[in-house]
């Protein structure tokens, strides 16, 4: 079963339901991992965070459903243990798409998320 279906009923149940597209960021690696989310509410992203701190999300529920999303990526086989595995995990209510991008351990953090923010359309430069 391809990762994506198997995620498919965990996003589910933890994304707003009056978003019209969810994006994922996954920075997985064989010892940590980064996930969150940007819930686009009428064309503007909302961090899963903000939207736990406004009560519109179980911070709990966000907490388990990362792990299980991370838990399916590493035992995928697109999953690289010498690397840095950015799975970028797009849901629109109609479908789950995932596209994974690998980066040498000794990259920057800071610089793989600023692109990721820039090219999936949550930042722009002139943010």
């Amino acid at each position: 079963m391809k990762p994506e279906t198997m995620m498919y009923e965990i996003i589910t149940q933890i994304i707003p339901n009056n978003s019209d597209k969810t994006l994922f960021f996954a920075s997985i690696t064989k010892a940590s991992y980064e996930v969150f989310f940007y819930s686009f509410i009428n064309g503007v992203p909302k961090q899963c965070y903000t939207l736990a701190d406004e009560g519109k999300l179980d911070e709990n529920k966000l907490d388990n459903a990362f792990e299980s999303v991370v838990k399916i990526i590493r035992n995928s086989k697109v999953f690289k243990e010498e690397k840095i595995n950015v799975a970028t995990i797009v849901f629109d209510k109609t479908e789950i798409k995932m596209n994974v991008e690998y980066y040498d351990k000794g990259s920057r953090k800071q610089k793989i998320l600023k692109e990721w923010l820039l090219s999936n359309g949550v930042l722009t430069l002139k943010d």
